[in-house]
């Protein structure tokens, strides 16, 4: 069963966000993908202009990452990639910067 599903595109000038705020997102998870636990009431904190948008943001962001983390320790040996719905030269692009960021 196919479960894609088309979203409308959204061009990088529809997205009205601060540089302010990208960096607040982009700290963040930017801690998460390396392997981090930063503190999500602390971070907030240093953004008190952005709690009410960045929170469900950042929220979602630790629960992606907790569900992934939860994937690779009950199937350690598929690669999340092989299930994906996405082309094949997108899955070849990951495969090849993760091979990257090994070495």
């Amino acid at each position: 069963m196919n479960h894609h599903h088309e979203f409308p595109a959204i061009e990088e000038e529809q997205i009205d966000v601060s540089d302010e705020y990208l960096d607040a997102f982009a700290e963040f998870t930017d801690a998460l993908v390396t392997g981090k636990n930063p503190d999500l009431e602390e971070h907030l904190s240093k953004y008190p202009q952005f709690v009410d948008e960045l929170r469900p943001v950042l929220e979602t962001a630790i629960w992606v990452r907790e569900e992934f983390q939860r994937f690779k320790r009950e199937y350690p040996d598929v690669d999340i990639l092989d299930l994906l719905d996405m082309p094949e030269e997108t899955k070849a692009m990951i495969r090849k910067a993760r091979r990257r960021k090994k070495d």
